[in-house]
């Protein structure tokens, strides 16, 4: 995982991933936030899925 580059807080983080599948459109990439919310990208950048954590 690496950090944003210019981004100075420690509470995301961006790598590669192929995990989500969307419409036959596979992932590239995602951003995680520390409080367990993810957003999926495809390979071009564009915004595939939205995911969050469900407090209890």
């Amino acid at each position: 995982m690496g950090s944003l580059k210019g981004y100075p807080w420690k509470d995301l983080t961006f790598a590669a991933d192929t995990t989500v599948t969307v419409n036959g459109v596979v992932s590239a990439y995602v951003l995680k936030s520390i409080s367990g919310n993810k957003q999926y990208f495809d390979a071009e950048g564009n915004v595939i899925q939205l995911s969050d954590i469900k407090l209890k």
